[in-house]
C-alpha cells in the first residue's frame, strides 16, 4: 500500500512539474507601456484636434485590467469641455453590442431561438419575410437572406420586438436585468420605446466593466455562445462577411479583431477589442466627426485613423513604424511613403493615408486635399485611382478568399458609361472541374482481369487535358509519364504519350502480351462538356469505376492484321518516338483505330468532334498517339482571380482580359484593369471568382503592389 502511494505522490509531482513547465513556457501577451500608451494617446489627440472634436473619453484594457482611462476635452479655460470616465455619451447603434448580448442570453435558456423567422415573433413585413433573428445579427437579411452583407441599423432596432414577442419586455428593462445591474454598468440606459440605436447611453467605466465582463467570459453560461457571436459569418456562396452576431469581425496579420461604432447627432463611439491580444480600446466623443468620414459600415474598422492608431501603437509596437504627422510639407510626405512603399507596413501607412486625405475633404480643407491627392498619385502610380475611391462604387467586390465565387446585382437607371477597376491574378490554372475541359482519357487493366470494380494497383485512368500540363484522374502512380501537346490546325490537336512500364505495374513487354484498354475524348465548347466519343465502352457504361467495360490491347511484333471491336494492336517500334507535338514516320507502323462510340444519347456530329489512336511500344515505353479534330479548341483561361458583368440574359459582357491588363506589382501574375464600359439602363450582374490560392490575408506569392483586391463598378 505504502508502494502504491509513494508512486500516485511521483505522478502527482510529475503532472504539476509538467503543467507547471507548460505554463511557464507560453507566450506572455505584451502590456503596453506608459511611454506606449503616451505615444497613442498625443496620435488620437492629434486626430480629434484635425476633426474639430472638442472632448472624448478613452480607455485602454487589458483583460481585467484598466490600463489608462482618460476624459480630454478642448478651448480655453472658460470653454474647456470637461469630460471623464463618467461622463455619459449617447452611443447610438453601439448598442448592437447590448442587444446581441440579450438575444444570445436568451437563445442560451431558449427563450428565443435565433434561427426562426421574424414572423414566428410578429413582425409580418413582405421585405423581411424570409429573415431570422440571426439574419438581423449579422447583417445579411437584405434582399434573399444570407446572399450578401448590408449594415441596416433600423434592421437592427426590430430585436426590440422580437424581446416584446418572447418575453413581454422592452429593451430597456432587459438591459437593466441582465446587464447593466450585474456588470455595475449604472450610467447606461435605454430610452423606453425609443429605436434601440437612438434611445441607449452608456460612459466610458459602463463600457470598460462590459469589456471585462467579456474577457473573463462572464457574459453567457456556454463558451460556445462567445465563439458563435465572434465567429465570422458566411454567405450562402461561401463569402466570409465582416459581421459576427452583433459585432464586427475582422483579422488583420493572423490576429482577431471584433469591434463595434455608432453615431448620432453630434455623438459617436467606437470599441475594438483585440481578441488574440485580450486588448481594448473604447472611444467616446461629443462630436460626430470620430467616425462620420470613414465609412466604418462597409465592415473596415483599418480606414478609421483611430483604429490604426490603436494597431500601430499597442499592437505592433514596432520602433520601426515611425510616428507620422501629415499636416507637414509636401517633401516629407513624399518621402515617407516611398519608404512606406517598400516597407512591411505599406498597407497599415496607406489606410493611414487615406484616412487623412477623408478628414482633410470632410473638414473641407480643399488645399490639403488636393496635395495629399497629388502626392498618392505620385507614390502609388498602380493603385485604384483616388477619384474611384472618394465616390461610393455602384457596385463592388473586394478582399476575395480562396476558391470563391461572388455575384452582385446592380442596375443602371440611364445609359451611361462606367469606370471598372479590378484587380487579380493571371494563371493557368483549371477553374472547371478536369474532365469538363478538352481532354483525352486512358484505362489500363494491367492485368486484363476485366473485374467489375476499380483496384487503382492494376487498374489506371489517366487523364490529359487540353492547353494544361499535368495529369489527372484516378491512379496509384503517373510518376514518370510524359506527354506533349501539338496543335496542327486551327480545329484539330493531339497528343503524344509516353508511359514507362515500370510506372504501369512494372511490366515486361513482349510480343501476344495482353491489357485490358479503352480510351475516350472529351469536348468541351466553352459551356462545359458538350461530347464525348470513345473506343470500346458503351454510353452509360462507366469506365474509371467499371474496367470489365474495356476492350483489350495486344501487344505485337508486327501488326498482323487482326483487328476487331474489342482488340487493338500495339507495335514494336526500333526507333524511340521523339515527343515534339508532331508525327514522325515512326508512327507510321501502328495501326489507327477510330473512337466512333459515344457516352450520350445521340452520335455527336464528326464535324465537331472525331478521333483516331495507335500505339507503338519498346522494352522501356508504351507510347500512345491521339490525333483529335475538334472545330472549337477549348483554352484554358488564363485568369486565376478574375471579375466579369453579365447582362439580364446572362450574356458576358465584360470580363478581365490580360490583353487589357497592366502590373499590378509583386508576383508577375498580378494584374489591375482600369477599363471603361458603355451600359444602358437595365440590370446586370457583377461577378468575382478566385482559384483556390494567392489571396488577402493568405499570400503565397508575392502580393501586389495595390491595397484593393476585387472589382468595381463606378
Amino acid at each position: 500500500m505504502k508502494t502504491k502511494i509513494q508512486i500516485i505522490c511521483v505522478l502527482m509531482t510529475i503532472l504539476i512539474c509538467s503543467c507547471g513547465n507548460k505554463n511557464k513556457h507560453q507566450a506572455k501577451r505584451h502590456i503596453p507601456t506608459e511611454k506606449e500608451l503616451t505615444v497613442f494617446e498625443n496620435e488620437i489627440t492629434t486626430l480629434a484636434t484635425q476633426l474639430n472634436i472638442r472632448g472624448f473619453s478613452y480607455a485602454i484594457v487589458n483583460e481585467g485590467q484598466v490600463l489608462k482611462a482618460k476624459g480630454i476635452g478642448f478651448g480655453d479655460k472658460e470653454n474647456k469641455i470637461k469630460t471623464d470616465e463618467n461622463t455619459v455619451y449617447p452611443i447610438g447603434a453601439m448598442a448592437d453590442i447590448f442587444s446581441a448580448t440579450l438575444v444570445l442570453q436568451m437563445n442560451e435558456k431558449e427563450n428565443l431561438d435565433i434561427k426562426k423567422y421574424l414572423a414566428d415573433y410578429n413582425i409580418i413585413d413582405v421585405k423581411i419575410k424570409n429573415a431570422t433573428v440571426k439574419n438581423i445579427l449579422s447583417h445579411t437579411s437584405q434582399g434573399k437572406p444570407e446572399t450578401e452583407f448590408y449594415y441596416d441599423k433600423s434592421r437592427f432596432d426590430l430585436l426590440g420586438d422580437v424581446f416584446k414577442s418572447s418575453t413581454g419586455k422592452g429593451f430597456s428593462e432587459l438591459l437593466k436585468k441582465q446587464i447593466t445591474r450585474k456588470f455595475k454598468m449604472k450610467n447606461t440606459t435605454a430610452v423606453e420605446n425609443a429605436r434601440i440605436s437612438e434611445g441607449c447611453v452608456s460612459s466610458l467605466s459602463d463600457l470598460e466593466n462590459f469589456s471585462m465582463a467579456i474577457d473573463n467570459k462572464k457574459l453567457f453560461e456556454n463558451e460556445s455562445t462567445f465563439d458563435m457571436m465572434f465567429r465570422p459569418v458566411y454567405l450562402h456562396d461561401g463569402e466570409r462577411t465582416p459581421s459576427g452576431l452583433g459585432w464586427f469581425v475582422q483579422f488583420y496579420n493572423d490576429k482577431k479583431y471584433v469591434w463595434s461604432f455608432g453615431q448620432v447627432k453630434n455623438n459617436s463611439s467606437l470599441i475594438i477589442k483585440s481578441l488574440t491580444d485580450s486588448l481594448t480600446f473604447i472611444i467616446l466623443a461629443n462630436s460626430e466627426n470620430l467616425n462620420a468620414p470613414f465609412g466604418l459600415q462597409n465592415g473596415d474598422i483599418f480606414d478609421s485613423p483611430f483604429a490604426t492608431a490603436f494597431l500601430k501603437r499597442l499592437i505592433i509596437r514596432n520602433d520601426s513604424l515611425p510616428a507620422f504627422n501629415f499636416q507637414t510639407s509636401s517633401d516629407s510626405i513624399h518621402k515617407y511613403l516611398e519608404w512606406a512603399n517598400n516597407s512591411n507596413y505599406r498597407d497599415l501607412v496607406f489606410n493611414d493615408y487615406f484616412s487623412n486625405i477623408r478628414i482633410a475633404q470632410y473638414m473641407k480643407n480643399t488645399e490639403k486635399t488636393d496635395q495629399l491627392v497629388k502626392l498618392y498619385q505620385e507614390a502609388f502610380p498602380k493603385e485604384i485611382p483616388w477619384s474611384f475611391i472618394e465616390k461610393t462604387p455602384k457596385v463592388l467586390i473586394k478582399n476575395v478568399g480562396d476558391y470563391i465565387s461572388i455575384k452582385r446585382p446592380f442596375n443602371i437607371e440611364n445609359d451611361t458609361m462606367v469606370k471598372i477597376f479590378a484587380v487579380g491574378e493571371f494563371v493557368k490554372e483549371q477553374t472547371l472541374n478536369p474532365w469538363e475541359y478538352d481532354n483525352v482519357e486512358i484505362y489500363f487493366d494491367l492485368k486484363n482481369e476485366k473485374k467489375t470494380s476499380f483496384d487503382t494497383k492494376y487498374d489506371r485512368q489517366y487523364r490529359v487535358d487540353y492547353d494544361y500540363p499535368e495529369i489527372s484522374g484516378n491512379y496509384s502512380t503517373a510518376e514518370n509519364i510524359k506527354f506533349v501537346q501539338g496543335d496542327p490546325s486551327k480545329t484539330s490537336y493531339l497528343f503524344e504519350i509516353r508511359f514507362p512500364w515500370k510506372t504501369l505495374n512494372n511490366i515486361k513487354p513482349s510480343d501476344g502480351l495482353k491489357i485490358g484498354f479503352d480510351i475516350n475524348v472529351c469536348d468541351n465548347d466553352g459551356n462545359g462538356r458538350k461530347d464525348c466519343i470513345c473506343w470500346h465502352f458503351e454510353k452509360q457504361q462507366r469506365p474509371w469505376e467499371n474496367p470489365s467495360v474495356f476492350g483489350t490491347m495486344a501487344l505485337a511484333e508486327n501488326f498482323k492484321g487482326y483487328e476487331n471491336d474489342s482488340l487493338c494492336t500495339a507495335v514494336r517500334t526500333k526507333v524511340p518516338i521523339n515527343l515534339d507535338g508532331k508525327i514522325e514516320n515512326a508512327w507510321n507502323i501502328a495501326p489507327k483505330y477510330k473512337m466512333a462510340k459515344t457516352t450520350s444519347e445521340k452520335m455527336p456530329d464528326p464535324g465537331n468532334i472525331s478521333a483516331v489512336f495507335r500505339s507503338v511500344w519498346d522494352d522501356e515505353y508504351l507510347y500512345l498517339l491521339v490525333e483529335v479534330t475538334d472545330n472549337f479548341k477549348f483554352v484554358l483561361p488564363l485568369t486565376g482571380d478574375y471579375g466579369w458583368i453579365e447582362n439580364e440574359k446572362r450574356d458576358t459582357i465584360w470580363i478581365m482580359k490580360q490583353s487589357d491588363s497592366q502590373f499590378a506589382g509583386g508576383a508577375a501574375s498580378n494584374r489591375f484593369v482600369n477599363s471603361s464600359l458603355f451600359l444602358k439602363k437595365g440590370n446586370y450582374t457583377l461577378n468575382y471568382s478566385t482559384n483556390q490560392s494567392n489571396s488577402p490575408n493568405r499570400w503565397i506569392r508575392k502580393r501586389p503592389e495595390i491595397s484593393f483586391y476585387g472589382i468595381a463598378v463606378y
